[in-house]
């Protein structure tokens, strides 16, 4: 098990949404799990809207109930993000008063034990530094997919709520691939958790060094969304400046400074450079961005 996943983390071979694997059957999983998404309101607003407004509410309640006292906003961020996927993936979600969830655990060292290394010069596994982090990588993902199996079994057998893996199982029927549904499931957890979490704890502390852009956000939001109710999509149009500070965020704070591996289908000429069909291509993120703000700065903004 630990051969095949050092495989698949460092070769990116792996099954699952993320990484490419241009066979029939990737794609044949890879529609089907983009059409139960949509159906949850990926890309639309929709029950995914409000399952994050449920999120956000009970947010609010507890920090209402510590009353002034101080506490690490990350544990609270961890839970919150992982309670949405859980509540679509699963159809539930867990009480923040039982803390973080051993799920929760392991995506983040999943994400501790990745290194951009493995994948430029995998001999740096002989090295101790990285001999460490490629095994907490790989035996938090090991433990991970035991999570995940026991999960969608019981999903299965307290007859979940609507959610992810009931309709997965319904569209491929009782024969369906464990080990696929368990590396698609991995790539929901762990890409929609960590980099929320993250981009959420950027903005709290940024927010907390600015309070003037804290006031500004505020007073725009005051101005648009009655007190009796929260934000909602549909509110975005007319809250310029909160989308202004979120792109700003990202754009400054980059969580993903690289892409994940793709692969070439065909021949392709990229800016005047030749690849050939089959060669693996990662994308500069930060480069882009980078190249973004200097021309930014030229135009004097």
């Amino acid at each position: 098990m630990a051969k095949t996943l050092f495989l698949r983390t460092v070769v990116f071979t792996f099954q699952g949404l993320i990484s490419m694997n241009p066979s029939p059957d990737w794609k044949r999983y890879h529609q089907i799990s983009l059409s139960i998404l949509r159906e949850f309101g990926f890309g639309v607003k929709s029950t995914m809207e409000a399952r994050i407004i449920m999120e956000m509410e009970a947010i609010l309640e507890y920090v209402k109930r510590k009353e002034g006292q101080i506490f690490d906003p990350e544990d609270l961020l961890t839970l919150a993000v992982t309670n949405v996927i859980n509540n679509i993936v699963f159809g539930r979600r867990r009480d923040y008063e039982l803390g973080a969830s051993e799920l929760a655990y392991m995506i983040k060292g999943f994400f501790e034990g990745m290194d951009n290394a493995f994948g430029i010069a995998p001999i740096v596994r002989f090295i101790p530094y990285y001999g460490k982090k490629l095994s907490l990588h790989v035996n938090s993902e090991k433990r991970l997919h035991e999570i995940l199996q026991e999960e969608v079994e019981e999903s299965l057998q307290l007859g979940a709520a609507d959610c992810f893996v009931r309709r997965y199982i319904e569209k491929l029927g009782s024969d369906y691939d464990r080990e696929q549904l368990s590396f698609t499931l991995r790539d929901l957890v762990t890409a929609g958790s960590d980099t929320t979490k993250n981009t959420l704890l950027w903005f709290v502390l940024t927010l907390a060094n600015f309070p003037e852009v804290q006031m500004r956000i505020q007073q725009e939001i005051d101005g648009v969304v009655p007190r009796e109710r929260l934000p909602s999509a549909e509110d975005l149009s007319r809250l310029p400046f909160v989308q202004a500070s979120i792109m700003e965020l990202m754009r400054w704070k980059t969580l993903a400074i690289i892409s994940i591996p793709r692969m070439t289908l065909n021949d392709s000429t990229v800016g005047g450079y030749f690849i050939p069909k089959g060669t693996g291509v990662i994308t500069m993120y930060i480069e882009l961005l980078d190249t973004l703000r200097k021309k930014i700065r030229s135009v004097g903004l």
